[in-house]
């Protein structure tokens, strides 16, 4: 059962339209910038666009199960860098424990340092709703869907000690083209 009192709820509406960090307790990497030129609901969404390795993090409140959603869109040429949306356990200081983005054309998830195809592709310009639950017992395990489509079976995840997931609410964009425009919207965690 995954619990209906959400974390956070984020479309960015409140932010002024600069750097994400230092907005709504967002901190990271400076070229993340909210616009209002493109977004999946109300005015304003996160966008990068650069070469960089580019992260940004949120403090939440850790659940040993729950769930995770966000909208995210690609556009302009496809290039093979990722923008990810991450999650991490809380029991090992950050230890990376999955994720799901763009990634060489598809949409795709990590689990166990695997990449896992969940959609063999994908239309620049156009929106998706990706998400995630997670639950710790008996293990840690995940489960993935796109655009409200079927939920993948329950994927044990490695660090099966783990009791719970997100401390930090983490987004992670790379952008191997410069002119691939990464963007973030309607980000919510219950």
């Amino acid at each position: 059962m995954v619990p209906d009192i959400p974390l956070f709820v984020d479309d960015f509406e409140s932010y002024n339209l600069t750097d994400l960090n230092g907005q709504g307790g967002w901190f990271g990497d400076s070229l993340i910038k909210v616009n209002n030129l493109i977004a999946y609901s109300g005015t304003k969404t996160v966008v990068m666009q650069s070469l960089a390795n580019l992260f940004m993090s949120r403090n939440i409140t850790s659940r040993t199960q729950g769930w995770w959603s966000a909208r995210i869109r690609r556009d302009f040429a496809k290039g093979a860098g990722p923008a990810f949306l991450t999650i991490f356990a809380d029991d090992s200081a950050g230890k990376h424990i999955t994720e799901i983005g763009f990634h060489s054309g598809a949409i795709k998830c990590v689990v166990n340092s695997v990449w896992t195809v969940l959609q063999s592709s994908y239309n620049l310009g156009q929106w998706y709703k990706v998400e995630l639950q997670w639950r710790s017992l008996p293990s840690l395990r995940a489960r993935y869907r796109i655009d409200d489509g079927l939920w993948t079976s329950w994927l044990a995840l490695a660090d099966a000690t783990a009791t719970g997931i997100a401390v930090t609410a983490e987004f992670q964009m790379n952008n191997s083209d410069a002119t691939t425009i990464s963007y973030l919207d309607a980000l919510g965690m219950s």
